[in-house]
């Protein structure tokens, strides 16, 4: 019984709340990606600089948008281990709206914090219900 998390039974009722609400924003989360990459711009963009801040490589990548215009942004690289070249060429996606806000077009990157979200969330209403 190495799950018995719930001591008290009044605590049953906020753990579930606390999933829902996870579950809720995860929900929320994922059809907002849906609708970003739907409506997203795919084109590829070239690393600049790579810059070691803390722990973290945080690459600056330059992109034409559909105006042929320059545009720039800086995103999480890696931990300590260099993802990305001075020269590297990535995938990238924008919304034409605000193409400063693009991100790297790979899959971790852009579903990690919905998996999480969903996982959490998804842990806590297990943990709850289960002890019912």
């Amino acid at each position: 019984m190495w799950l018995k998390i719930i001591e008290h039974p009044q605590l049953y009722w906020g753990v579930l709340a606390i999933g829902i609400a996870l579950c809720a924003s995860a929900l929320f989360l994922t059809k907002r990606k849906i609708k970003f990459l739907r409506l997203s711009i795919v084109t590829n963009g070239r690393v600049i600089s790579n810059d070691y801040r803390g722990d973290v490589w945080y690459p600056t990548i330059e992109f034409l948008d559909f105006d042929d215009e320059p545009i720039q942004f800086s995103c999480v690289g890696s931990g300590p281990n260099k993802a990305y070249e001075v020269g590297d060429v990535v995938s990238i996606r924008y919304d034409s709206e605000t193409p400063s806000s693009a991100h790297i077009d790979k899959f971790w990157r852009v579903w990690f914090d919905i998996i999480i979200c969903w996982a959490l969330g998804l842990a806590w209403c297990w943990a709850a219900l289960r002890n019912l």
